[in-house]
């Protein structure tokens, strides 16, 4: 199970599974479990999930952007993978 938060309230997946994706894009990315470090991720543009809500019902959501990044970032934690396996740089944060 995954809880994804961007801003526009929570999005709950139980078994989720990527059926669709398009496109590519690199952006900086981080994480709550390595603070104060970043990287820049290739990712895709676009990702259709498929997935039980928390009651049960099947539900299937489309992200695109910001939001396609944070379903892909969320479900590589499910394997075990952490961002910076998937990062072709790593940098601090500026303090």
């Amino acid at each position: 199970m995954v809880v994804i938060d961007i801003g526009d309230g929570l999005i709950e997946l139980i078994n989720p599974v990527i059926t669709e994706k398009e496109g590519c894009e690199k952006n900086t990315e981080g994480c709550l479990s390595i603070p104060g470090i970043f990287g820049e991720v290739e990712r895709y543009e676009k990702v259709t999930v498929e997935a039980l809500n928390q009651n049960g019902k099947k539900v299937i959501i489309t992200g695109t952007g910001f939001l396609a990044r944070a379903i892909q970032h969320e479900l590589d934690h499910l394997e075990g993978v952490l961002f910076i396996e998937r990062a072709d740089t790593l940098f601090k944060e500026n303090t």
